[in-house]
Formats: structure tokens, C-alpha cells, sequence
């Protein structure tokens, strides 16, 4: 009960945090990212775009793109590598969307004019850093001009964003990013959209892959019915071991008391007052460890999805409690405690009374 109960909430409460998390981009939005090949399936390459190309398709209102690398930096009191996100004025415009809790503490966003960055609290701790320092990225000289509150996301926390034009002086390259993002114009057409833009990173010799928050949202879905169903047999398992458990210390009981089944049935007791006994006995078990399951299997889920939030960069992960459910396998532990017990409480009732009495 305690694990099907931990892996229910953990299982549904990530689902639930992805699922809000693609909602939080918008149903107009269109991903676009580098096609996964088999020297890098992780989909870590680059790709080249053209922003007047991508601008004049028909039904575009908005785009933007991001550029992850790690460089080189350093400060008066340390000095290392961080991640580096360059990112157009759209995207900056649009950054809640994009990364979780985007929340300006101290400052402003970078200007496209200076060389200004914008460090998340992470960077800006490591490096002992303050609004208004300085900061050296690859032997070139920013001032820190904003600090992001505490994102709770490792991917993004240890980060410093700056305008994608002047990432890519420092690397050295052009038009080169991880990934870019449209917005459609309320009246375009999703597929003819997606066909033009395929074929407009296709004229550079780009293989993309297009995404939606609907389409990755259907995926998650998909994969999480999965997990449930996986899920659900370990249950089944896990509820049949159980169940020869409860059974097996039934017998015992009654291995145990037999001598005392052999007073009652000399005092006169029913044999249906023998099951009744048993039976209430073996039905308080399963009720006892239906409800000590549960609360140890919110205890566990809840200790776990503090741990797995950083991990996962899913700062709003919380565990899902379905009560309906817990209700349902809490009334489940009470009927087949009842069950485990039915045939120990049948020998039981079954027993003669002076061959009882002479147990030992």
C-alpha cells in the first residue's frame, strides 16, 4: 500500500507539473527544435536560423530563439564556467512562459544595446556577485544589471542570460541557436504554418523537428497512462503478496488460540459466532494497514518530490493525492483482509471442542 500509494502521487504530480508547464507556453505556440540523430540523439546540436526568413511566413506574429553554451567567466572573487542563454528581446519578453518562476529580484532585463547580463541567484551567489558588478564572460567585460529571485530549476539556476548578439560575438558564429519558437497570428493555419516553416529551415539544409505544447502535452499523457499501467499491475502483485500475507497470520491466529476457540465452543458458542470473530479480526487488520499504508505513502511521496524538484528543474512538482483513490484502496484492504480471513476463520469454527481444550 505504501509504495503504490508514494508512486500514484509522485507519478501523477509530475505529469500534472509538466502538464502545467506546457499550458503556461500558450496553444499558439510552435516549438522548433534540432532534429535528433543518432551521433547526437539528445538533440544537443545547434541550428542555423534565418530571422528575416522566419518573420515574413504567412501567419507568424511573433519569434524568437535561444542559444545554450557554457563559456568561461570570472569575477574579482571567483572565477569558472556557467551556462550561457542568449536570448532575443521576444524571448526575454516572453521568459515566464519559457522558464519557471522568471521573477526579476534586483534590476532589469539586459539592454540589446550594451554589454549587460542578468545573473539568476545561483550564479550570482557562486560568483559573489552584486547589481552592478562586473563580470568577465570568455576575457570580455558585462555589468550585471539584473538578479533573478531563486528559480528552483537546476537547469536554469546556475545561468547567466544575456542578448543573443552579443553570445554570439563571444562564440565567435552567427544565427546559431538551440532552439526557436513562433507564435501564430489568431487566424493561421497550424499545418500550413508548420509546413512553411519546415520548409524554410529545409532551404539552409536544417533538419527540425516541430512541436507544439498540445502535441508534448498528448506525449506526456501517453507516456504517464503507460506508467499508470505499470503501475497498476505492480499493485496487483503487491495486493496479492498481501493478501497471502494476511492469510498466513490468520492461520497463525488461529494455530495460536485454539485452545481458547475450544473454550468458546464449550460455552457455547455459535460456529457463526467463531467466523464473526475472525473475520472482524482479519477485516481490522487489512483497516489498520490500509490507513498506516496511506499515511506512509504520503509521507514518502511528500519527502521524495521535495528531493526530485531541483532534480527535475519542476519547481511547482507537488505530489498528487487522489482521495478518491486512496478511499477505494483503503475499502480494498478492509474486504480483502475480510477474504484472507474467511478460510482460517472457517477451520477455526470448524474445530471440535474437546480436541481444542487438549491443545497445547
Amino acid at each position: 500500500m505504501t509504495a503504490v500509494v508514494a508512486l500514484f502521487s509522485i507519478s501523477g504530480g509530475v505529469q500534472r507539473a509538466l502538464s502545467s508547464q506546457l499550458e503556461r507556453l500558450g496553444p499558439d505556440m510552435i516549438l522548433i527544435l534540432p532534429e535528433p540523430t543518432p551521433h547526437s540523439p539528445s538533440s544537443d546540436e545547434s541550428i542555423e536560423v534565418d530571422p528575416q526568413k522566419i518573420e515574413k511566413i504567412p501567419g507568424v506574429l511573433q519569434s524568437g530563439w535561444v542559444l545554450r553554451t557554457t563559456l568561461a567567466v570570472s569575477s574579482n572573487k571567483a572565477k569558472g564556467f556557467l551556462t550561457g542563454l542568449g536570448l532575443t528581446e521576444s524571448t526575454f519578453s516572453l521568459a515566464d512562459r519559457f522558464f519557471q518562476s522568471f521573477q526579476i529580484a534586483e534590476g532589469r532585463l539586459p539592454n540589446s544595446n550594451a554589454d549587460e547580463v542578468l545573473l539568476t541567484h545561483g550564479a550570482a551567489s557562486s560568483l559573489q556577485l552584486s547589481l552592478g558588478d562586473s563580470l568577465q564572460i570568455q576575457g570580455r567585460q558585462f555589468q550585471v544589471v539584473g538578479l533573478l529571485a531563486p528559480t528552483g530549476d537546476q537547469n536554469l539556476e546556475n545561468s547567466f542570460l544575456i542578448e543573443i548578439e552579443r553570445l554570439w560575438q563571444l562564440k565567435a558564429v552567427t544565427d546559431q541557436i538551440s532552439f526557436a519558437w513562433v507564435r501564430a497570428a489568431p487566424d493561421a493555419a497550424m499545418d500550413d504554418l508548420e509546413s512553411a516553416l519546415r520548409s524554410a529551415f529545409a532551404s539552409s539544409g536544417t533538419s527540425i523537428n516541430i512541436q507544439t505544447p498540445g502535441r508534448l502535452k498528448d506525449a506526456v499523457e501517453g507516456i504517464f497512462s503507460l506508467i499508470r499501467v505499470a503501475l497498476g499491475s505492480m499493485a496487483g502483485i503487491a495486493i496479492f503478496v498481501g493478501v497471502l500475507g494476511l492469510t498466513n497470520t490468520m492461520f497463525m491466529a488461529v494455530l495460536e488460540r485454539t485452545r481458547e476457540i475450544g473454550v468458546f465452543v464449550a460455552l457455547g458458542a455459535k460456529r457463526s459466532q467463531i467466523i464473526n470473530l475472525f473475520m472482524v479480526e482479519a477485516a481490522t487488520l487489512g483497516l489498520v494497514g490500509g490507513i498506516l499504508g496511506l499515511i506512509l505513502g504520503a509521507s514518502l511521496s511528500a519527502s521524495l518530490t521535495l528531493l526530485l524538484a531541483p532534480a527535475l528543474g519542476l519547481s511547482a512538482l507537488r505530489p498528487d493525492f487522489n482521495f478518491e483513490l486512496m478511499l477505494i484502496a483503503l475499502l480494498l484492504a478492509v474486504v480483502l483482509g475480510v477474504i484472507a480471513g474467511a478460510l482460517p476463520a472457517r477451520r477455526a469454527a470448524g474445530l471440535r471442542p474437546v480436541e481444542a481444550l487438549r491443545y497445547e
